[in-house]
């Protein structure tokens, strides 16, 4: 109200100065409802682009309308106030000049007139340009409110979403679970078929023997590795499940098949050996090479296999890369497609079946006499 104040104690007889600050008074009074408009229009503006925020910003936002609503409800009661105050003000003024007028002096009578003329028409187009301000703003504050009316409605939707998106969520993380459980299910699945499709060529192969028992002297006539039982027992037990370890005759009465596996890499070994286990004519193993599977596991396949090449054939020299270029040449083949290698000491015959890869020591005595 100091601005009030000041008005008020100006001299009458001065009628230029009293222009100058009724127009200072008029101007302050348009910049000041102009800046209340131009807040308005702020927070109208912030109002209408909270449709276009991401969801997450969204929260924020709506405290943040509360906020300049509030402020702008102050705003508005303030300029009202400050304009009413004027309007009483000018009109007391106004008031004041009138009932002064008569007692100026003759000669400064006529300009004293112009001077209280000039005012009130300064003083009326300050009430209407006030009074139209008022209107204005008061229009533009409902229609604030009016479009704050949404702000519990959207509060409603945030919270709503909220809950979609944790339901959400927790179906994923569900999901995953039962992902993780049958990618687990799955490869248990792929060891106990590898198992069973070893054991299925063991037993064919049983099969395809002679069902009536063959001479004694067959198994003389037989070619033997230089492979102890011992040793090719051992192996077994080394490298495979102990409790997966047995014996079976096979169609020969004097030869006898041994064969062991190992759950962790469904890995199938297997011998054949003679009745009083001293001979050793054969070994098998049959392992997982595929390349798309884990890495750990091919990387342990891959060692188990070159174990069982240093041990059932020893005088092979450079087993590791030989391994390497055959599981390369047989990717892709099918079981038919057998790759063999012929020493004078030992006979490997390896094939793919399906990343199953087989490889089999044998002697070479018949080959090499053929």
């Amino acid at each position: 109200m100091t601005m009030l104040t000041e008005l008020n104690t100006l001299p009458l007889a001065i009628g230029p100065r009293v222009r100058r600050r009724r127009y200072s008074i008029s101007r302050m009074c348009c910049m000041a409802i102009a800046a209340g408009a131009s807040t308005i229009a702020l927070g109208m503006a912030i109002l209408y682009s909270c449709e276009s925020i991401q969801h997450h910003e969204a929260a924020g936002e709506v405290t943040r309308l509360a906020g300049t609503l509030a402020h702008l409800r102050t705003d508005a009661e303030l300029q009202t106030r400050q304009t009413s105050a004027l309007i009483a003000d000018l009109r007391k003024q106004l008031q004041q000049r009138q009932a002064e007028a008569p007692s100026a002096s003759p000669d400064n009578s006529a300009a004293a007139d112009a001077a209280l003329q000039h005012q009130v028409e300064q003083a009326q187009n300050a009430l209407a340009a006030a009074v139209s301000e008022s209107t204005r703003l008061t229009e533009t504050l409902h229609k604030s409110q009016s479009e704050a009316a949404v702000i519990p409605d959207l509060k409603a939707a945030l919270a709503a979403s909220d809950v979609r998106q944790k339901s959400l969520q927790s179906a994923c993380d569900s999901l995953r679970e039962q992902l993780a459980a049958l990618q687990t299910q799955e490869q248990a699945l792929k060891d106990q078929l590898l198992i069973a499709a070893a054991q299925s060529t063991d037993d064919s192969d049983a099969a395809s023997s002679p069902s009536d028992p063959a001479p004694a002297s067959a198994a003389e006539i037989r070619w033997a590795l230089g492979i102890s039982f011992d040793t090719a027992k051992g192996f077994a037990s080394l490298c495979f499940d102990r409790e997966s370890i047995h014996d079976a005759p096979t169609g020969h009465q004097n030869l006898r098949r041994t064969s062991a596996t190992r759950a962790s890499n469904a890995a199938l070994f297997r011998f054949t050996s003679d009745a009083p286990r001293q001979r050793v004519y054969d070994a098998a193993l049959t392992v997982s090479l595929a390349a798309d599977g884990p890495h750990d596991r091919l990387v342990e396949n891959t060692r188990l296999v070159q174990l069982f090449l240093h041990t059932f054939a020893p005088a092979f020299r450079d087993p590791d890369a030989w391994l390497n270029n055959t599981v390369k040449q047989l990717a892709g083949h099918s079981p038919s497609d057998r790759l063999v290698l012929l020493d004078t000491t030992f006979k490997i015959t390896a094939y793919n079946d399906g990343g199953n890869f087989t490889f089999k020591v044998e002697s070479p005595h018949d080959d090499l006499d053929e």
